[in-house]
């Protein structure tokens, strides 16, 4: 035990609750202690996975220990990974029982994430990923008498609502009876108060998953209160995992706060940004679509290259805004809060909030590049 607390002292990794499994250290362990075959090793190397961050050297034991968790590390530290791995190690191989994992994301662009990152480590399994991207399910495809081919489903929580509603026979469209674990990705934004919560969505999707071995992990870059709430009120005994300082931006990102007088002064502040010191891509965050549209106007009449991403555009629209940002297309990248959940860009160099964020929460989430 004292070796177990020295790596999560040196890795600032923090648990609470009881009988803590000891921390990995190396993805070799996942073949010596629980099994991993060839191709999860295989596949980790080949897309650069060299060694486990914090919150997978803590989440993924617990996990497989069969214990309920919840995670908080920083965006950009790997939670994807620690979740995947688990669930792969978890279900070994395709058994036709249907739908065995969920994973629930707030966003579709994050859940399809997650669904591609997903099928890049699980090459070679047999295990099926199915990405619930359009409300086309029936009872012939996912419900009691389907052919249960899938073993993972990927979906935001009003997507599968929606399909789950649309189903009005005695059959469901979608069935989730042999879900054994259940997933929340960005779990604080599941439980926000107000008119974007997903409260009762989750309440409903949680009766759906019956099974009575079914385990839960939840995984965000910060917790609040809500969630915590949640947890003690239907958890069995979780444990608690806070990668570095609580609801606290990542270490190596560098703050500055830039006065600019009025309104006006924050497009001139911009532009002198962009002009003297930019260095692409960068994320520019404003408050809603209306002020999205109204900066990109400005800045594409300066012939800059930029684009725009808000919850007007098309699905298609912003699928090729996110590929394009990552192919280096895109220089400047402006987005409402649609953007600051979970999403994986690599490389990007500059975050600036030209709105201020109405919650300290929503900061983190937008500065964890």
């Amino acid at each position: 035990k004292y070796q177990a607390n020295l790596i999560r002292h040196e890795n600032s990794i923090f648990v609470h609750g009881p009988d803590i499994p000891d921390p990995i250290t190396n993805f070799e362990e996942l073949r010596k202690t629980y099994g991993a075959r060839s191709y999860l090793l295989d596949n980790l190397a080949k897309y650069g996975y060299r060694k486990p961050t914090p919150v997978q050297m803590q989440s993924i034991p617990i996990i497989l220990g069969e214990r309920e968790l919840l995670a908080c590390a920083p965006t950009g530290s790997g939670k994807s990974l620690a979740f995947i791995l688990p669930v792969l190690l978890t279900l070994k191989s395709t058994q036709n029982k249907g739908f065995r994992t969920m994973i629930l994301s707030p966003t579709r662009e994050l859940a399809k994430q997650i669904y591609q990152e997903c099928n890049r480590i699980a090459l070679g399994s047999g295990l099926k990923v199915y990405y619930l991207k359009k409300c086309n399910a029936t009872s012939n495809n996912f419900g009691l008498q389907s052919s249960k081919r899938y073993d993972i489903l990927i979906a935001t929580p009003s997507r599968l609502i929606q399909c789950l509603s649309r189903n009005y026979s005695t059959v469901a469209s979608i069935d989730l009876s042999s879900v054994e674990l259940l997933i929340f990705d960005e779990a604080d934004k599941f439980f926000e108060s107000g008119r974007s919560s997903f409260r009762e969505q989750v309440g409903i999707i949680y009766n759906y998953c019956n099974n009575p071995k079914v385990r839960r992990a939840l995984f965000s870059a910060t917790l609040s209160f809500e969630v915590e709430n949640w947890c003690r009120s239907h958890l069995d005994n979780p444990l608690h995992v806070i990668v570095g300082r609580r609801n606290a931006a990542a270490e190596t990102v560098s703050q500055e706060l830039k006065f600019v007088g009025q309104e006006d002064g924050k497009l001139l502040a911009l532009r002198d940004i962009i002009r003297k010191d930019f260095d692409p891509p960068a994320l520019v965050f404003v408050q809603d679509k209306e002020r999205a549209k109204q900066l990109f106007q400005e800045l594409i009449y300066d012939g800059i290259n930029v684009e725009v991403i808000h919850s007007d555009r098309t699905q298609a629209q912003r699928d090729n805004v996110v590929k394009n940002f990552r192919l280096g297309k895109i220089w400047i990248l402006i987005a409402t809060e649609l953007m600051s959940r979970g999403i994986d860009f690599k490389g990007v160099n500059l975050v600036i909030n030209y709105d201020f964020p109405i919650t300290g929460i929503a900061y983190i989430h937008r500065i964890g590049w």
